[in-house]
């Protein structure tokens, strides 16, 4: 992806402040910061969808594989949304916490705001990405794979997958004589590594299924990943290596990080860490 300035981050704010009684100017601050185009005159009404227009928007390189990005907040109307994905790399906004009646509702009405939505998507999913926000709600029966801990908050071991049953409760008890709480099982594998390896190799395997299937249902049906694979190929035969180089070019001026530089700057860095703690995590 080719340089682009601070506004993909800022834009957000920005809107969040729009008022009838205020115009906002974009910061023009950033790495490489294009020219902008007028905005609207000093305590002119202005709605967010003309303020975006008059805007110049971020320069992405053709065929850039950067993530849609997605916000949080009130929802915004179709049109703000689908100039959102269409000129500032954001995936198209669905209204609300998504539940099966939010879905039905906008399945069922083309025409209303997140049915556009749906619509647009679906028409060309290629170049837009549906961004949601998930119901807070667990369902009211949840089944029981769905739980990680017991009601005494220790892990829920599947049974006939990962570890042995024995090498498991070896796990836990040794966990249990150093007084390890749940977030400090990180540390069991140092002490357990060549344990897990000389595990029976199809306790291994199943293992390294577990992970494999994991993954590869995060690349496809998370982050849509799916029939990617001859453009990755395209790619790395257009640059006659599998190493494409970067992707950006450079942001920082040299002059201002030689080591008398860095120095100065390193002496306005904020060393208060806060309240001291283990925060590995």
């Amino acid at each position: 992806m080719k340089p682009i300035c601070k506004r993909s981050h800022v834009l957000l704010l920005a809107l969040l402040a729009i008022a009838p009684a205020a115009c906002l100017h974009s910061s023009t601050g950033g790495a490489r910061a294009a020219d902008q185009p007028a905005t609207p005159a000093q305590g002119a009404a202005v709605k967010p969808l003309d303020w975006l227009k008059a805007q110049k928007a971020p320069d992405f390189a053709p065929n850039s594989t950067l993530l849609p990005l997605g916000r949080w907040g009130w929802a915004m109307s179709f049109e703000v949304a689908k100039e959102l994905a269409d000129r500032w790399g954001y995936a198209v906004e669905f209204a609300g916490y998504v539940s099966e009646k939010v879905a039905d509702e906008a399945l069922a009405n083309p025409n209303g705001r997140n049915g556009q939505c749906l619509t647009l998507v679906a028409g060309n999913s290629r170049k837009y990405k549906l961004g949601v926000l998930l119901d807070r709600q667990f369902p009211k029966d949840m089944p029981p794979e769905a739980y990680i801990r017991d009601a005494d908050g220790n892990f829920i071991k599947v049974k006939g997958e990962g570890v042995t049953e024995e090498m498991w409760a070896e796990v836990v008890a040794y966990a249990d004589e150093k007084g390890w709480k749940k977030g400090d099982y990180k540390n069991l594998n140092l002490p357990f590594e060549s344990k897990f390896l000389a595990q029976p190799a199809e306790i291994r395997e199943r293992m390294a299924q577990r992970v494999e299937d994991f993954v590869y249902k995060m690349l496809t049906e998370v982050l849509n990943t799916g029939d990617t694979a001859p453009l990755a190929v395209e790619a790395i035969l257009a640059a006659g290596s599998y190493d494409l180089g970067a992707k950006v070019g450079r942001l920082e001026d040299p002059a201002d990080w030689t080591d008398a530089k860095i120095v100065e700057k390193a002496k306005a860095l904020d060393t208060d860490k806060g309240a001291k703690g283990n925060f590995d995590d």
